[in-house]
């Protein structure tokens, strides 16, 4: 289907070490597909772990989880607070501080 083949497109113009863009080029070139391949110029060659940047804490984290459905992350510190982030933008939604020494761990109950 077009769709399959537009999201193996959009997979082979990943950086190169991604497993994605390695299976959909080799699909292309054993031809799998059909369609006009458009490519990347000036990709990566590797992926960049860092996404997003959160700024909130004045301390060290300590903890880091996210929710189950991902769409929240919480996050522990040795400035005594713990912090709820939106995952995709990486604002604060809620911060909880008081506490009278660093927190060392959070988690989410289902």
């Amino acid at each position: 289907s077009q769709e399959a083949s537009s999201s193996f497109q959009i997979a082979g113009n990943l950086a190169d070490s991604s497993t994605l863009a390695k299976i959909s080029v080799q699909h292309w070139q054993d031809g799998w597909m059909r369609m006009p391949w458009m490519r990347w110029m000036n990709k990566p060659s590797e992926l960049d772990p860092l996404i997003l940047i959160m700024h909130g804490h004045t301390a060290p984290v300590t903890k880091v989880r996210f929710s189950t459905d991902g769409l929240r992350i919480v996050s522990s510190s040795e400035d005594s607070s713990v912090r709820l982030w939106d995952a995709f933008s990486g604002e604060i939604m809620q911060s909880i501080t008081g506490h009278l020494l660093p927190v060392l761990t959070v988690t989410f109950i289902p």
